[in-house]
C-alpha cells in the first residue's frame, strides 16, 4: 500500500510540475521560465535524496512542504503572468486611416521611412509602427517608394489582391468601382497575390503592368515604357483605352466635381487623352 501510495504522490507531483512548465512557457517571457526550470532541475536531486533517507513520516511532511512551496511559488508567477500579458494588449499598434478627398493627393511617410502618394479619394490605413512585418491596406490609388528592409517584409493588401513588396516603386489603383486592379512596377519586383481561386501568386518585373478583373478575376499581363513612365504623382493623369466613363470617373475625383454625360451611348466608347494637375475642368 505504501509503493502504491508513494507511486501515486510521485504521479500527481510530477502531473503538477508538467502542468505548470506549461503554463509558464505560455505566458512567461522565455529566459523567466528558463530560470525556473533551471531552478526545478537543480532541486530535484536533493529533494529525493532527502526523500530517500526520511521515512514515511517525515517523506509525508517533505511532500506537503514541497506541495505548499510550489503553491507559494506559483503566485509571483501568476502575476508576472498577468503583467505580461497585459502589456502586451498594451503594446498593440495602433490604426492609422489617412484620407485623400477629391480634388486633392497627400503624400505620407510610413513608420519605417517608405513614402506613399495617394490619388484623389484614397484611403489607406497602416499601424502607427511596424514590427515583424510592415502593412499597408488601400482602397484607391497609391504611388510607393518602399523603403528596403529585408528582415520585415511589406505586404499592401486592397480588396482582391495581396501584394508582397520586393521592390522599391510602383502604382497601384484599386477603386471599389473600376473594373480592374492595377499594378504597374516601375522598379524592383512584386510579387502578386490573388486572393480567390485558390490564391495564385505572379512575380512582376520593371515595366509589368497586372490587371486583375474584379468580377471574374481574369488577369491580363501588359508592358510599358519605365524610362518614360507618366504617373499622376507627376502631375499627369494620362488615359489609354479607357472608357468614356472611366474617364469621366477619375475626372470627378480629380477636379472633384460631378459630371453628366447625357448621351449614355458614349459611356463605352475608348478614348486617349492626357490631362495635367492645375487645369480647370472647362479647360
Amino acid at each position: 500500500a505504501a509503493s502504491v501510495t508513494a507511486r501515486q504522490d510521485a504521479l500527481w507531483t510530477a502531473a503538477f510540475y508538467v502542468s505548470a512548465l506549461a503554463f509558464i512557457y505560455l505566458l512567461i517571457p522565455a529566459h523567466w521560465w528558463a530560470m525556473f526550470l533551471a531552478l526545478v532541475i537543480a532541486s530535484l536531486p536533493c529533494g529525493l535524496a532527502i526523500k530517500k533517507r526520511a521515512g514515511a513520516y517525515e517523506a509525508l511532511i517533505i511532500s506537503a512542504a514541497g506541495w505548499l512551496a510550489a503553491a507559494v511559488l506559483l503566485v509571483p508567477l501568476v502575476v508576472c503572468a498577468y503583467l505580461f500579458a497585459a502589456r502586451q494588449v498594451a503594446e498593440q499598434p495602433e490604426w492609422v486611416e489617412v484620407y485623400a478627398p477629391y480634388g486633392q493627393t497627400r503624400c505620407i511617410t510610413l513608420p519605417d521611412g517608405s513614402r506613399v502618394w495617394l490619388n484623389s479619394g484614397t484611403y489607406v490605413f497602416y499601424p502607427d509602427r511596424f514590427d515583424r512585418e510592415r502593412q499597408l491596406f488601400v482602397s484607391g490609388e497609391v504611388y510607393m517608394d518602399e523603403t528596403k528592409d529585408p528582415e520585415r517584409p511589406f505586404r499592401v493588401a486592397t480588396r482582391n489582391v495581396s501584394i508582397r513588396v520586393l521592390g522599391i516603386r510602383f502604382n497601384l489603383r484599386s477603386y471599389n468601382e473600376d473594373k480592374y486592379v492595377e499594378t504597374s512596377l516601375v522598379e524592383g519586383s512584386v510579387a502578386l497575390g490573388l486572393k480567390r481561386d485558390g490564391g495564385a501568386t505572379i512575380l512582376m518585373r520593371p515595366g509589368d503592368k497586372i490587371l486583375v478583373d474584379n468580377a471574374t478575376n481574369a488577369v491580363v499581363r501588359e508592358r510599358f515604357d519605365c524610362a518614360h513612365y507618366i504617373s499622376w504623382r507627376d502631375g499627369f493623369h494620362v488615359f489609354r483605352h479607357k472608357t468614356l466613363g472611366e474617364i469621366a470617373r477619375d475626372l470627378e475625383r480629380m477636379f472633384d466635381v460631378q459630371i453628366v454625360i447625357r448621351d449614355t451611348s458614349l459611356l463605352g466608347e475608348e478614348y486617349f487623352a492626357t490631362f495635367a494637375s492645375g487645369w480647370e475642368i472647362d479647360e
